[in-house]
């Protein structure tokens, strides 16, 4: 069965997040560039809905990545200056960087599994209220709501059946960091750099 887990963000975490996450020229790169990306859009839910989830699947569609999405990707500088705190819950990995967005209100990524890139995944997320990480566990759809301000899950994305179907809902300002875990020194694809 897959899954999602949470790590706790402790005070000290959270004093390394907020020191190193710099929202203002986050703000001022969503409303100079950003904005134009995203629109407000009442139908969200039903891009994210179970019902879409087995309309995809009934046609034997494996999603890597979403192009269906309502969000701004983020310049990768953001996610770069939060990498010492990934470094610190994980100093035995290599860290990558990943996605990195801002989900506006009716922010969304459609359903996907990234089976392109397996790997073992963390995501870094700060909500203002309403959002959450969506997913299907080999049963069952699994929402799980984010905590008001910082919230930490890990997941594994698998490059086989079963793959690791997910998407994201927000009806708020949401922001995102995610990276990929590796083990080794040793590469699984030398086309990916580390970073």
């Amino acid at each position: 069965m897959a899954r999602a887990s949470r790590i706790k963000v402790t005070t000290f975490l959270q004093k390394q997040l907020e020191d190193n996450i710099k929202f203002d020229e986050i703000d001022y790169f969503i409303k100079k560039e950003g904005m134009c990306q995203t629109t407000f859009f009442p139908e969200w839910k039903k891009e994210i809905s179970e019902e879409k989830l087995i309309s995809i699947r009934s046609k034997n569609i494996i999603l890597d990545t979403s192009g269906n999405k309502n969000l701004v990707r983020l310049p990768r500088k953001h996610a770069i200056r939060i990498k010492p705190v990934v470094k610190l819950l994980f100093p035995d990995k290599l860290t990558k960087t990943s996605g990195f967005f801002y989900y506006p209100k009716t922010g969304y990524m459609g359903w996907h599994t990234n089976y392109k890139a397996p790997s073992n995944t963390i995501y870094i997320t700060y909500s203002t209220g309403n959002s959450f990480f969506r997913y299907y566990d080999g049963e069952k759809i699994v929402t799980d709501y984010d905590d008001y301000g910082f919230t930490i899950r890990t997941f594994k994305l698998k490059g086989e059946k079963p793959y690791f179907w997910h998407c994201i809902g927000s009806d708020c300002d949401r922001f995102s960091f995610g990276f990929r875990l590796r083990n080794d020194c040793k590469l699984e694809n030398p086309e990916i750099p580390l970073s």
